[in-house]
């Protein structure tokens, strides 16, 4: 028959101390670890929404200037597109407004009919000179009864003077320098695409040159 061997009842009671001790110390080893992991787990968590955090706000700013770049390039592109166009237009019409002075200018009826618009004025208006040119002088000169204001040169266009002013019907030159040598020390304006804005002052020279109706009468008589 078999024996068992009896085992002492304080051994038995220090096993169950020990198993306990050891339950008791894995356990607070568990929760020790969850706990940790919690911890470790929130810290994360936060270093993930600061980092995601600034990784938006990176990425909104860098949008947000990227976009303004694009968008002062795309006006500023606009403004150089229209200002090509604009000066394009601009151009186009100079070219036509010149093309058309010059039609203008060069046109013997143009000159005849200024000649007769000033051959009207009263004598008494200061010093009025018309220089008509060379190549029109001949054909206008006979149907002008006062010839005595009336000037050849040998430009091509015409030129009237008031006192110390001239009026110079150019479409081609700003600045003509035969100016000078005909007409030193005076003060002229162009009337051209550029100098257009003489008008203004052409208008005022005109205006001191009074019309005469009693002038006209006897000019009419003459042809009658």
């Amino acid at each position: 028959m078999l024996k068992v061997k009896k085992i002492p009842l304080n051994e038995i009671s220090n096993e169950k101390v020990l198993i306990k001790r050891s339950y008791i110390s894995s356990n607070a080893y568990h929760v020790r670890m969850i706990e940790y992991a919690k911890k470790e787990a929130k810290m994360r968590l936060s270093k993930t929404e600061v980092e995601v955090k600034n990784m938006t706000n990176q990425a909104h700013d860098f949008g947000f200037k990227s976009g303004i770049f694009l968008f002062i390039d795309t006006v500023i592109s606009a403004i150089s597109l229209y200002q090509e166009i604009y000066n394009q237009n601009t151009a186009n019409i100079e070219v036509r407004l010149k093309n058309k002075l010059q039609e203008i200018f060069g046109d013997t009826r143009f000159i005849e009919l200024v000649s007769e618009h000033f051959h009207g004025f009263s004598k008494s208006s200061p010093n009025i000179e018309l220089h008509i040119p060379k190549k029109h002088y001949a054909k206008i000169i006979v149907n002008l009864k006062n010839k005595s204001y009336v000037f050849e040169n040998n430009q091509e266009n015409i030129i009237f003077k008031l006192g110390d002013e001239i009026i110079v019907f150019d479409p081609n030159k700003d600045r003509p320098d035969f100016l000078q040598e005909i007409f030193p020390s005076i003060k002229t304006h162009i009337l051209n695409v550029n100098g257009i804005v003489n008008l203004k002052k052409i208008k005022e020279m005109i205006k001191l040159t009074p019309y005469d109706p009693s002038e006209e009468n006897e000019n009419n008589k003459q042809f009658e």
